[in-house]
């Protein structure tokens, strides 16, 4: 954006408008307090439409600490009021391509608490990164050449470049929406055996804006399959693609009241929570039964990622338990919790 020319309106544009984009995810701090504090803090306070003037504010003073220690001239003087305004627009950015993936963003906190998603691209999204890459690595190669040759240096390289690069993610974004949308209408209208459709979610997949994977919920399961909005099929198999919800037991009960049951079914949109078989208490020598409870949300089994690839027509998706966004309680018999854990990391 900045090369798209942002740059040539003030002196540091380039240099703030790449921090304040980046600045929202210091919320990883909050993880140095456990996986819990991580889960419940993450896309917080510094992805919302109060916080972003905020990380702009804070980048730009930063910056503007550095440079009364760093006398450099800049190409353009330097207009301290624009670089608060692109700093957040590029921290406005930051949400606008979190919203765009599965997982999504609350940017209307705290007076809302409700979590918008985009469901268009994939976390890593192959495409965009290769366009952005090249936009970037073709001015720096054209300028070696020009230094090569004597040629005069350009101040202000890369324009097109830039604009080439925003236009071909601005013509992805505009299929995706168009081809999203087709899969969320083709499981609408399917017959399916879990039931009466109470809401559907088409998942985003790397590299084609064809392939979707479906989750439908029809109150007491939920259904999974894979959606081809190109040919306009929907592939599922009613042996293995059911997810039924387990009632409410004691263990389930204890397991959401604690501080990770809470802050999981306040993130999670699609919770699947499962009580397991009981296990040894992990804090005892000998064996003391405790029951693991696994949170689960069904929008991120990674499996399906491995059958685009090999071609499979149905959706794999990764079991409870064993996805990295997985949660899991330690119960004890008397409904204590023994142990919270976020993927391979306990909650001390």
């Amino acid at each position: 954006m900045s090369r798209a020319g942002f740059n040539r309106t003030t002196g540091y544009a380039t240099l703030v408008m790449v921090l304040a984009a980046e600045a929202p995810d210091l919320d990883v701090l909050y993880g140095l307090g456990g996986p819990v504090a991580g889960l419940e803090h993450h896309r917080g306070w510094t992805h919302t439409l109060i916080g972003t003037p905020v990380v702009a504010v804070a980048v730009v003073a930063v910056v503007w600490g550095v440079s009364r220690l760093v006398k450099r001239k800049t190409a353009v003087p330097v207009h301290w009021g624009r670089l608060l305004l692109l700093g957040w627009i590029a921290a406005l950015s930051h949400i606008g391509l979190d919203w765009m993936n599965n997982y999504g963003v609350r940017p209307l906190w705290p007076f809302s608490p409700r979590w918008y998603e985009g469901d268009l691209l994939f976390i890593v999204e192959p495409v965009m990164l290769g366009v952005l890459a090249l936009a970037m690595i073709v001015p720096w190669l054209l300028g070696l050449a020009d230094r090569e040759v004597g040629a005069r240096r350009v101040v202000f390289r890369g324009r097109a470049w830039a604009w080439f690069a925003l236009s071909v993610i601005a013509v992805m974004l505009g299929v995706r929406v168009v081809e999203h949308n087709l899969a969320l209408n083709l499981m609408r209208q399917r017959e399916w055996a879990a039931g009466e459709v109470k809401r559907v979610q088409a998942g985003p997949l790397p590299l084609t804006p064809f392939q979707w994977t479906g989750i439908v919920d029809t109150g007491d399961k939920y259904q999974t399959s894979r959606v081809d909005s190109w040919v306009g099929s929907v592939h599922t198999d009613e042996s293995e693609d059911i997810y039924w919800k387990p009632g409410l037991t004691p263990a389930i009960r204890a397991a959401e009241a604690s501080k990770l049951g809470r802050v999981y079914m306040d993130w999670s949109q699609w919770p699947l929570v499962t009580e397991q078989s009981p296990i040894g208490d992990p804090a005892f020598a000998t064996y003391r039964p405790v029951t693991p409870v696994i949170f689960h949300d069904m929008r991120f089994g990674y499996g399906s990622f491995i059958g685009m690839i090999s071609g499979s027509t149905r959706v794999s998706r990764a079991e409870p338990g064993r996805s990295p966004l997985d949660g899991e309680v330690l119960v004890g018999p008397d409904g204590s919790v023994v142990e919270m854990r976020m993927g391979s990391r306990v909650q001390r």
